[in-house]
């Protein structure tokens, strides 16, 4: 069994060597016999459905492989990095990075499954335990993490929302509070509602002024034009008629 970035290649129960490699239309499936030969294509998976109670997982063509334990996470990671759909929910991964001090820092899964070990990578290339962080708590000014001992540091600068959405990811699933979330929308929102004010030339300025003073204008002589006609309308109402209402020699109305 092997796992790698690109390719996970497990043995099945009747065992067969199976291969899931990424490629551009998806995950590439091939498998070799457990008699020996060459590898065969099977075909590309673009969406993938995994059932846990038989271990297998089915292909949009419904082929199904049966699938240890040990691969199902690999798989799940590798089907998102192909842009696969899929069902299966694989396990929080760690976070590693590195501080603005130079400290190489992780953040893993405890063991547990209820909160994150914070740990620390020694000279000696050991990582050292520095505490088990239950809450964390993320301050956008300074970029500092804390814990719920106040034990962290400072994230660093170049790629901190990433970081912050993984770190996030990780929280969720290790159940671990956290106002990460909060302090990203906010990031957004000022970066929405806080652009730069484009700088506008004199030039334009006075185009938009006299602009402006054209509209005012012609909807001011539209105004006065309009009342000018309703008075007009209204006076020719109630203005005597002069035209005879019967003729005057035979008082024949018309």
């Amino acid at each position: 069994m092997g796992f790698s970035d690109d390719r996970v290649t497990f043995t099945t129960p009747e065992g067969d060597l199976v291969s899931y490699a990424a490629d551009k239309k998806g995950i590439l499936q091939e498998v070799k016999p457990r008699g020996g030969g060459e590898w065969m294509r099977v075909g590309v998976a673009s969406k993938l459905k995994y059932d846990k109670r038989r271990g297998n997982i089915v292909d949009q063509e419904g082929v199904a492989v049966v699938v240890p334990d040990s691969a199902i996470d690999s798989i799940a990671h590798l089907a998102d990095k192909c842009g696969v759909r899929h069902n299966i929910k694989s396990s929080p991964q760690a976070v590693t990075f590195a501080a603005p001090s130079g400290d190489q820092i992780t953040y893993a899964p405890h063991p547990s499954g209820r909160g994150i070990d914070e740990l620390i990578l020694e000279n000696n290339g050991t990582w050292r335990s520095i505490n088990t962080a239950t809450i964390l708590d993320y301050d956008p000014e300074s970029r500092g993490l804390l814990d719920q001992d106040g034990l962290g540091g400072c994230l660093p600068a170049k790629g901190v929302d990433k970081l912050l959405q993984d770190i996030q990811n990780l929280a969720e699933a290790c159940h671990v509070k956290t106002n990460i979330q909060e302090a990203i929308d906010h990031t957004r929102a000022r970066k929405t509602h806080h652009r730069p004010r484009r700088h506008r030339s004199r030039l334009s300025a006075g185009r938009e002024y006299r602009e402006k003073e054209a509209r005012e204008r012609l909807t001011t002589d539209n105004f006065w034009s309009n009342f000018v006609m309703e008075a007009e309308r209204i006076d020719n109402m109630f203005r005597p008629s002069r035209t005879p209402l019967y003729d005057a020699h035979d008082h024949t109305l018309f």
